[in-house]
């Protein structure tokens, strides 16, 4: 097994493949990262291709289109004959439909995987995980995901994987500019925080985001990432794109995504995606928790 992309996610993945017995190589350009993943029992790998060769299967975890495109490339002109690559990555489909065709030309086999859970599921190897490809290469493959996630889901053929992370991702995108929306709204007309979050998640307006995402971050009033807001906002860009190839007007994500975006220039990026909270009390000019609270 060779695990390339070793951030908070992949780290996770190369850990859990070792913890299991699975022999596991692991490489990143973040020469640190690799040499943690050495010292924890993964094979330290020195480039993609090394890795690559080295193992049955490979497994992506990386942050843009852009760099999954030229892994899957330095892959297959390094890396063994008829190579087997699992991308858990989120990236648009048309580009995942691409690197299926493309693998499948030098005769080997892709399949999509990209996740939903974050480091909360993935350190439990209870992640979901949305599944585009031949049924034969997931049968193949599924051992090693059983190891990284509990729920994992075939939807059908190429792009179907990550057509689905990128919606289940726009309703993230919107939830979160909603919730903090009304919580704030209800925080300036004097209710509390955490009573208001009580009832809404007893009531109709409840959600899983704040039931249990939101009380980690902005109701722990800690903004440390279990998934990054740029993230969020590079899938909520991936989603309208994907809408507008197929024609389907998307004018709420949209508001939603330049919320982000307005955030992340304000210097939240590397927060967690709830950080959005802190750009509407900016705006707001209203917190959510008083300070004996968030204390």
């Amino acid at each position: 097994m060779a695990v390339v992309g070793l951030g908070r996610m992949g780290s996770i993945y190369a850990s859990r493949l070792v913890a299991a017995g699975v022999t596991t190589h692991a490489f990143d350009v973040d020469t640190d990262a690799t040499r943690r993943l050495g010292e924890v029992g993964a094979v330290a790998g020195s480039s993609v291709g090394e890795v690559a060769k080295a193992a049955e299967v490979t497994i992506l975890s990386l942050p843009t289109p852009a760099i999954v495109e030229d892994v899957v490339g330095e892959a297959l002109r390094t890396g063994p004959a008829n190579p087997t690559i699992v991308d858990m990555s989120t990236i648009d489909p048309a580009t995942s439909i691409r690197l299926h065709g493309l693998v499948a030309e030098h005769g080997g086999s892709f399949l999509e995987a990209p996740v939903s859970g974050s480091v909360m599921k993935a350190r439990d190897g209870a992640l979901t995980i949305m599944v585009g490809g031949s049924p034969e290469t997931l049968e193949r493959c599924e051992p090693i995901l059983r190891v990284l996630g509990s729920n994992i889901v075939h939807l059908g053929g190429p792009g179907t994987g990550q057509t689905t992370k990128l919606c289940n991702n726009a309703i993230v995108t919107v939830t979160l500019c909603a919730l903090a929306e009304s919580l704030l709204t209800g925080v300036k007309a004097g209710l509390d925080a955490r009573e208001l979050r009580s009832v809404i998640c007893k009531s109709s307006g409840a959600s899983w985001l704040l039931e249990n995402w939101l009380a980690s971050t902005s109701f722990a009033g800690d903004y440390s990432p279990l998934f990054a807001l740029e993230l969020l906002q590079k899938d909520a860009s991936l989603f309208e794109q994907a809408s507008d190839e197929l024609g389907v007007p998307t004018p709420v994500t949209s508001v939603a995504r330049q919320m982000l975006g307005a955030a992340a220039a304000r210097g939240l990026g590397d927060r967690d995606m709830t950080a959005v909270v802190q750009l509407y009390e900016e705006l707001a000019d209203v917190a959510l928790l008083s300070q004996a609270d968030s204390g």
